[in-house]
């Protein structure tokens, strides 16, 4: 993972195994104060080969009053 500033990250890995390569790149946006998290991801982090996929992924807190 690299840091891109405060609430900013870049990462992604490269899997080279029996012949067949996966890997996937992600930027992720941390919330702060209430925002929702928000992740894009190029690729797919668990499959054996790379696929072409686009994926958002998006993380928003709630509060329960209890």
């Amino acid at each position: 993972m690299n840091d891109l500033g405060r609430n900013y990250a870049l990462s992604g890995r490269v899997v080279y195994e029996t012949g067949q390569t996966g890997g996937y790149l992600a930027f992720r946006r941390s919330g702060n104060r209430g925002n929702p998290n928000t992740t894009f991801i190029l690729g797919d982090p668990n499959a054996a080969r790379f696929r072409a996929s686009f994926l958002l992924k998006v993380v928003t807190p709630i509060d329960v009053g209890l």
